[in-house]
């Protein structure tokens, strides 16, 4: 599956064909060019494609999806973003604070991390200037700073397809936002489906049927929470929970989701299909490493960083869970997306950053409270090579 297809786009302004069924495909990972004389198209296809223009014609998936004729925001907060050629920074507000209008109204996130996602992204594009006036900011510094803006807009939550055609109805659960919309929906009663029984889906079941939600889990494992837990404990939290009134559906394949007049379906593997009033999807996420990549940073899996969080480019730092750090303790290089890894690493990449470089040493520890049982670990756990004692 590619990354971006375009099929056959079309776009007309009258008798004008601006865009003649243009079909092309961008694979993960790939930088591709589009070049053609003034007047081609090629801004009018860019425009196109990130939602700015409808089509007039074709096709266009991101990610398997469709996102033909879907708005700018929503096609941004699927992560699409376009950049213009000449460079539009708000020129009253400081470099950071540019960068984290993308990651606030581009992403939803709060004001706090948007401000730590802003000079993340500026550190990567090489603008060491957070606090400088935006209309104090050279040409090409004006487009640095247009890369960054765009780079903190994508965040990209796993989806499944047809995600787009149901967006009002589906959370991924990573901002404020979608927590007080998730209280909102419990609050109106709505039939719920969490999608994945790893520490969202698990987590979130467990609180919404404390709260009274009707809460269906579909876990595509033989059991709960299977990367941590082995097969028999993972069976018995199973049970546990439908103890307390969740229907727990293990071995359930997500593949798709519908629309349907009062809410939408979730389409499984083996044809059957689940409705609900709205959905919420655990299945994690892909670390933004495209604009990484394209600097020429080695990406294996994330950012590769050494054990100061520095990248192949010596002043290039990669914090967090796009990071790819070395852990000395296990002998290999781990991609953790806990909250404990994020605080841990990036107080001590910034410390680095502002010249206090040390090894990092520090084994990302992780926790989790399901009604009155819980667990905690310390760095990277194989469920299938420890059993379970009971007593």
């Amino acid at each position: 599956m590619s990354l971006l297809e375009c099929r056959d786009v079309t776009r007309t302004f009258g008798a004008l064909v601006a865009v003649d069924r243009v079909s092309l495909t961008v694979e993960e990972g790939e930088v591709v060019a589009v070049i053609g004389p003034n007047g081609a198209g090629k801004s009018t296809l860019f425009n196109v494609i990130a939602g700015l223009l409808p089509p007039t014609g074709g096709t266009i998936r991101f990610q398997g999806r469709p996102i033909t004729g879907l708005p700018a925001h929503r096609i941004c907060r699927l992560g699409i973003v376009k950049t213009f050629q000449i460079p539009q920074p708000l020129p009253g507000l400081r470099a950071w604070e540019n960068v984290a209008v993308g990651a606030m109204y581009g992403r939803g996130l709060g004001v706090r991390e948007a401000r730590a996602e802003a000079v993340r992204c500026l550190e990567l594009v090489r603008l060491a200037k957070p606090d400088a006036p935006a209309a104090s900011l050279t040409t090409a510094e004006r487009r640095r700073l247009d890369l960054a803006r765009a780079l903190a807009t994508g965040a990209r939550p796993r989806t499944l397809p047809g995600t787009e055609t149901v967006a009002d109805r589906v959370l991924a659960f990573r901002t404020w936002r979608d927590y007080r919309t998730l209280r909102a929906w419990v609050a109106e009663g709505r039939r719920l489906v969490l999608v994945g029984g790893g520490f969202i889906g698990s987590e979130l079941a467990a609180a919404l049927a404390q709260n009274g939600a009707h809460v269906t889990l579909l876990v595509p494992e033989d059991g709960l929470c299977r990367r941590v837990l082995p097969a028999d404990l993972g069976r018995f939290l199973a049970d546990v929970y439908r103890e307390r009134g969740v229907d727990v559906r293990l071995g359930a394949r997500a593949r798709a989701l519908e629309a349907t007049e009062d809410g939408l379906a979730v389409a499984l593997e083996g044809g059957a299909r689940l409705t609900a009033e709205g959905a919420v999807l655990g299945l994690g996420v892909e670390p933004n490493v495209e604009l990484a990549r394209a600097a020429g940073l080695r990406v294996d899996g994330g950012v590769v960083v050494d054990e100061t969080g520095r990248t192949d480019v010596p002043t290039v730092f990669a914090t967090g869970d796009v990071a790819a750090f070395p852990a000395a303790a296990l002998g290999q290089r781990l991609r953790v997306e806990h909250e404990d890894h994020a605080n841990t690493h990036g107080t001590h990449v910034g410390r680095g950053m502002a010249g206090e470089l040390a090894p990092y040493a520090h084994l990302p520890l992780f926790y989790s409270d399901l009604f009155e049982f819980g667990y905690e670990a310390v760095g990277r756990l194989d469920p299938e090579r420890y059993g379970v004692v009971a007593d």
